[in-house]
Order: structure tokens, then sequence, then C-alpha cells
């Protein structure tokens, strides 16, 4: 190795020698030196020194180094970590700062290894690690080393949000069975979401707010695949108080949580959880009660079935049977701010029929065209509106938009790999609007699951949702 040397005084006269000497006197001369002086120690720094940085470990305010370089124990060396990528103008500044007093350099580092731990780092944050070789007088030699890291989000906490499960509320002019209300006091944005106490209290944070965290984001997804919008986490998420509605089981003690998340999709770190509560079910209301039952449902082309409804969740859906088929229930959801219900299209599962294999099964929308039905197999559709009049009397108008309404009738559909098919040999199908009158007796036609022929169609679609032609 190249060196290169630097003389140290190493200074202690006897304090005998000291007292006993007589103070010079002022006559233009140098005073003589003592005449024991001691030697110079000679140090030796290495000057073509190069260092090694093993990454040992990162958490979210801390991370540990381990330092190895080529020198001896007798070379001096500096670490540190900043915020800046500029190392050089990082390395310029921090021997600024370490001979700003004008004497010998302190808090140095010796020896051929050693490990450092930083403290008091900030989570999700980017850092560059430097080392550097220096003398206490602030002399720079041989070459410095670098690593970049970054240190991962700190999950806490965040005391600005509270979060109460608010039971049945309104948001906006529509009414909800399950809301969840957050006061906030700061600008952080969230989500928020409900989980079982179950859930909450065996699994780990990290991963709980990942796994919420996907589910919301897929949800926005499939929300505008269905739509055909590119809404963003941004448009889903909360910088102030704010009230959700949320879909939950009964039968289960649950907690409600806000979770911090950025624009881009990215956890903060921070959630807030509320108090534990168990939903209970309602006493039925007068108007929804009223609907339970077994009624006979005849359209304006005087086609009727018998249909059933029965309580799914009180005053919230039903679960209705009969329409088409017996073997396939359907969910029928009920307002009750406006005493109505609607039910909407909906996957109802995947099947396996003899000789045409796996299919989608749906409930849908459906249109009679001069050559056959056209049926629209997409989720979350409205199809159809269940009401009282003034009058008492029941009636179920099918959906419509600028005072045209949309679809002729509904039925079921089985989706195959090569087109649309109908799963029962039923042909023809009560019209938009139905009369409403109580039944006797359930409806019991014999319906024959995937056993009429079937051809494979082509798919044409439309401007706003996919269209299988039977």
């Amino acid at each position: 190795m190249n060196k290169i040397f630097k003389y140290v005084v190493i200074a202690a006269a006897a304090f005998a020698l000291i007292a006993c000497e007589k103070t010079p006197q002022e006559t233009g001369k140098e005073p003589e030196k003592p005449g024991n002086e001691i030697p110079k120690e000679e140090i030796e720094y290495t000057e073509d020194i190069e260092f090694v940085i093993e990454q040992k470990s990162v958490n979210a305010n801390s991370a540990q180094f381990t330092i190895t370089h080529n020198g001896t124990d007798d070379d001096t060396w500096y670490a540190f970590a900043t915020l800046s990528s500029n190392v050089n103008l990082s390395i310029e500044n921090m021997v600024e700062e370490l001979t700003a007093d004008g004497g010998k350099v302190t808090g140095l580092s010796s020896g051929t290894e050693k490990t450092i731990t930083l403290e008091n780092l900030d989570g999700d944050t980017k850092y560059t690690f430097i080392v550097f070789a220096i003398t206490e007088d602030g002399d720079l030699y041989g070459s410095h080393n670098y690593v970049r890291f970054t240190t991962p989000i700190s999950f806490g906490p965040n005391p600005a949000w509270t979060v109460e499960y608010t039971g049945r509320g309104f948001i906006g002019e529509y009414e909800y069975e399950h809301t969840v209300t957050v006061t906030s006091t700061d600008s952080n944005p969230y989500f928020m979401t409900i989980v079982t106490k179950e859930r909450y209290e065996n699994t780990n944070i990290r991963t709980l707010l990942n796994e919420e965290l996907k589910a919301f984001t897929d949800f926005i997804q499939s929300y505008n695949n269905h739509y055909g919008i590119e809404s963003t986490v941004a448009d889903w998420s909360y910088t102030e108080s704010a009230i959700d509605a949320f879909g939950i089981d009964l039968g289960y003690t649950y907690v409600a949580m806000a979770i911090g998340v950025t624009a881009k999709g990215d956890l903060t770190g921070l959630y807030a959880v509320s108090e534990e509560f168990e939903p209970y079910e309602e006493e039925m209301t007068p108007e929804y009660a009223s609907w339970l039952g077994t009624w006979t449902m005849t359209g304006a082309n005087g086609v009727s079935f018998d249909v059933t409804f029965t309580k799914d969740k009180s005053n919230t859906s039903y679960i209705m049977t009969g329409w088409e088929t017996d073997d396939f229930d359907v969910i029928v959801d009920w307002y009750p701010s406006d005493n109505f219900w609607i039910l909407w299209s909906q996957f109802i599962g995947t099947y396996t029929s003899a000789g045409y294999g796996d299919f989608d099964l749906y409930f849908a929308p459906a249109n009679y065209v001069e050559d056959g039905q056209e049926v629209y197999t997409t989720d979350g559709l409205p199809i159809c509106i269940g009401c009282d009049l003034p009058s008492g009397e029941k009636v179920i108008t099918g959906y419509a938009e600028d005072d045209k309404t949309l679809y002729t009738h509904m039925r079921f559909a089985g989706v195959w790999y090569d087109g649309v098919g109908g799963i029962t040999a039923t042909t023809d199908f009560p019209t938009f609007p139905l009369t409403v009158s109580p039944c006797a007796s359930t409806f019991s036609a014999p319906s024959e699951l995937a056993t009429v022929s079937r051809k494979a169609v082509n798919i044409v679609p439309p401007a706003r949702f996919e269209l299988y032609r039977f």
C-alpha cells in the first residue's frame, strides 16, 4: 500500500524539569528548546483506502450497516446518512461542518471493520449512507463509498381520526343500514373499511392494511370496468370528516377502520380503529314486510309467474324465487327511505350442464327483438322497481331512462365460452309493467336445467353493455 506520513508530536515534559526552568529574558532571541525532547510518533494513512458497505438491516426508524476497508487501524473515517442524492456535495457539506470550529476533527471512526446503527430515521423515506476517509486535521484521502436505501412505512395509529360505527343513516338522499363515520382533525387522506374483530386481532397490522388496500383498489377497478370510467384512489378517499356505507353480515363482531392512503394508492402507515360492535337485525317495517309472501306477477303480455319473496336482511333485502325456476335465489334490494325495491342484474354462480360444460349463470335484463332475445349479462344493471301505489295496489315497472323503459323482461342466462343461452325450457316471459296479486300456492311449474338445445351466437357489443343474442 502507498502511505502518506503525518508527524505528530507527543509532547510531555517532566514536571520537575519544567518547574526549574527559568523564564526566558526578552533579548530578541528565541528561547532554547529543552534538551531532552520526546521523539515524534509517525501516523500512517492509507492513501488508496477503499470502503465496502454491507447493509445489515433497515426498519422504519433505523438502519444498520457494517463498514470494512483495506487500510489499517490507524486510518480514520466518517459515516453518515443524508436525504440528498448528491454524494459529493453531501461530503463537502459534512467536512465543512466537522471542521467548523477550526480545531481537530472529533467523532471519527477507526479500525478496519465497524458496525454502525442509524437511529431516529423517518419511515417511507429515501436515504443515502456515505462513508469517507478524513484525517483529524480535516484532510480527505482515499475513495469514498455510499449506498442508497429506503426505510419501510412506519405503521401506527393516527390520533387525529376518530372512527365510529353509526348504524342506519343517510348519505345524501339515500338511507343505508350500516354506516361508518370518521371525524378527522387533520388533512391526511384515508379510506374506510369494516373487518371482523377476530381478523383484526389475529392479523399482523401491516398484512391487514395491505389486504384491505388491495380489496379497496380491486373495487375501484371493478367499478371503473363496469361503468367505463377512470376514477382513482383519490376520488374514493377522504381528507376530512366523512361517512360511508357498507354491506355486512349479521352474527359477527366487527371493528371499523380508517386507513391512510396516498393519491397514488400507497399506504401511508396511518390507521384508526373503532370500538368493537355487533350489528343486530332491525324489526321489520310494515312497508318492507308487506312484500313478503308469494305473488302472481302478470306481465303486459299476459304471461305470469308465481314468485315468492322471503326475508334476506330485515328492511334491506329479499330473496326472490320462482321467476322462471325455483332452483336459484335472486337478491332484491329494499330502499327504506322511499319504500320501494330495486332488482339488479347479478351473477348467480358457476355451474356445469350435461353436454354443454361449465357456464356462468346470471339473472339479467333482456329485450325481445325480431329474431329472438337480447340479454345483458352485466352485474349491477337496474332491471325493475317494485312499489305500492297510493291506492294500495302493488306494481312492478321496468327501469326507465328519459321516460323510456330499457328492457322488455328479465330471465336467467348461462354464459358459455362460445356464447349465451337459456338454462330452462321457458321461452315466454312476463313483460313490463307487471301487475302483482296475492297467490295462495307457491310456483311449481317444472323446469329442466340446460336440457334445451342451444346454438353458439355472435357477440354484438353496443355502446354501453355486452350484448348477446339468443
